[in-house]
């Protein structure tokens, strides 16, 4: 299970020194516990954005019980 919400929603398409906030959110929806779970894009972006969609920064906020996070 992974959720992804964005913050503003009127901001798409992105505007040039607007900020946009993506919370993704992962979890285990089954009734096994897990020892890993792995997040990630596959998706590869152009190789140039000229700065428009430039990532400036992430936090990554462990959940209760996380015993380690690796970002």
């Amino acid at each position: 299970m992974l959720v992804k919400t964005v913050t503003p929603t009127n901001t798409l398409p992105a505007v040039p020194g607007q900020p946009v906030d993506w919370t993704v959110t992962p979890g285990n929806a089954s009734n096994q516990n897990v020892d890993t779970i792995v997040v990630q894009d596959p998706i590869t972006p152009p190789s140039d954005f000229d700065g428009y969609l430039d990532v400036t920064g992430y936090d990554v906020t462990a959940p209760a019980g996380t015993t380690s996070t690796t970002t």
